[in-house]
């Protein structure tokens, strides 16, 4: 084969490769989004050099504090680039961090970055992390307060993670936070690090793991109720996609391949894991590791996964038995584990239902669950066509002629005051990147998120676009 032939052959095996993953790796924000309140991490601004070179650590957390300091919450665009760090970075309550560009920008964590190569005394995850989401902004030398409960409004998203070699206890994120707070449209290279993210919050979306002991290690979210993971990728890890303790996960499109195994359960502890939709290829061991069978606390649900080559669906600590499957490529219609209940006169009882069928083979990948966002060429910004969004003028008109006008309406942060009832059309869609900084106030009291009314039919936000 010539090399103009080797190199078409690996720009088509990346192509099919692309294709053949539940997530989109692309840029979801291509085009700098213009908003007179956000902060840019760009040259004109801070004293940094893009080139994966520069160690940008210090300059980042200054940008990241000052935003807080300054603003107390919003949102810190990162453009597209490679910018190299060497410590943890901490992110505060109700700061965002967001990529555009073309390609996502990555961050890198240096090779042999002080601090990653051992285990961290008293910490459950005994790791180090590329990026900790806490409740306040952490002075150097002072205590680190964990996120929490209370922490809203917290996000990073379209910026790719990558760990290089040296660091074998490195994390890319602590997210512990709750409300409105996520993480999406991330890939993450962990390579021979620990994870790529220790303990799960709120909810996270188009996330891929690459490599690492686990993709995800977590244990209980910090309001303890269930957390929700839509359109997943794991891959390459060397011990499991997920290891998690009373996450109460619930999984929409995950797709899992070339792994010992997907879950695993801590030792001694229960879950409450719900997978619907999803696809298991290249399983070596058991697909989930039971720890605490028989026991109220734990549920396990799977619902219409596809499995190719995952001889072991199960396997239960306790009792130290397994749950077999003897075909190559099959289709969980229905696996239970836990308390059952066949209908509300009927006495529960420990057991495990299992509803599995061969199937001639797999079906296509869903890429993504969720829709993408419009392209950002369609978008048009509510502040260029009037709107003051200073919590004082009345916005009611501008943004009315906007929405009549338009499709797509980029909101950018500001708190717009609205006097009348908006009526939005079936094809509108307002995008804000921030519920909290960008919001629309009823008169002069009453703060609301949105005052909507549409015609005709029913709004279902997912289906019209709009995100925050």
């Amino acid at each position: 084969m010539t090399g103009k032939k080797k190199i078409i052959g690996l720009f088509i095996c990346l192509a099919v490769c692309l294709q053949m993953q539940a997530v989109n790796l692309e840029s979801i924000y291509t085009q700098r989004p213009d908003d007179p309140e956000a902060f840019y991490f760009i040259p004109e601004n801070y004293p940094i050099t893009a080139d994966g070179k520069t160690d940008v650590s210090d300059i980042l957390q200054e940008a990241i504090n000052q935003l807080k300091r300054e603003k107390n919450f919003g949102i810190l665009f990162i453009p597209e680039g490679k910018y190299k760090i060497s410590k943890t970075i901490y992110i505060p309550t109700a700061i965002r961090l967001i990529g555009y560009g073309k390609k996502r920008p990555e961050i890198i964590l240096a090779k042999n970055a002080p601090g990653f190569q051992q285990e961290v005394p008293g910490d459950k995850g005994k790791a180090s992390y590329m990026f900790w989401f806490t409740h306040s902004v952490v002075q150097p030398g002072g205590p680190v307060y964990d996120a929490g409960p209370s922490t809203f409004y917290s996000a990073m998203s379209n910026i790719n993670l990558r760990i290089e070699d040296g660091n074998p206890y490195a994390v890319g994120l602590r997210t512990h936070y709750a409300q409105h707070s996520f993480v999406s449209h991330m890939a993450i290279y962990i390579g021979k690090g620990k994870a790529g993210l220790f303990d799960v919050g709120n909810e996270m979306e188009n996330m891929a793991f690459y490599g690492g002991d686990y993709g995800i290690y977590t244990t209980k979210a910090s309001p303890g109720w269930q957390v929700m993971m839509v359109d997943a990728y794991f891959e390459g890890q060397r011990v499991a996609a997920l290891r998690c303790q009373e996450s109460g996960l619930a999984m929409v499109n995950l797709q899992v391949k070339n792994v010992p195994t997907v879950f695993d359960i801590e030792p001694d502890y229960a879950d409450r894991l719900f997978v619907e939709n999803s696809r298991f290829e290249n399983v070596s061991g058991p697909a989930i590791i039971i720890s605490n069978e028989n026991n109220s606390n734990n549920q396990i649900t799977f619902r219409n996964v596809e499995c190719l080559n995952v001889p072991v669906l199960a396997k239960y600590r306790r009792s130290n038995t397994e749950t077999t499957v003897p075909h190559k490529m099959y289709r969980i219609n229905n696996y239970a584990h836990g308390l059952q209940l066949d209908d509300l006169l009927a006495r529960p009882e420990y057991r495990t239902v299992r509803d599995v069928v061969p199937i001639p083979k797999m079906s296509e990948i869903l890429k993504r669950d969720i829709p993408e966002l419009p392209s950002m060429e369609t978008w048009v910004n509510l502040r260029e066509l009037g709107a003051k969004g200073d919590g004082l003028t009345d916005d009611t008109k501008a943004i009315q002629a906007a929405i009549d006008q338009y499709e797509t309406i980029y909101v950018p942060q500001g708190w717009y005051r609205i006097t009348e009832t908006i009526r939005m059309k079936p094809n509108t869609r307002l995008i804000g990147l921030h519920p909290f900084a960008t919001q629309l106030q009823l008169g002069k009291v009453h703060l609301l998120s949105v005052v909507l009314v549409l015609r005709k039919r029913c709004w279902n936000p997912r289906k019209e676009g709009i995100t925050s």
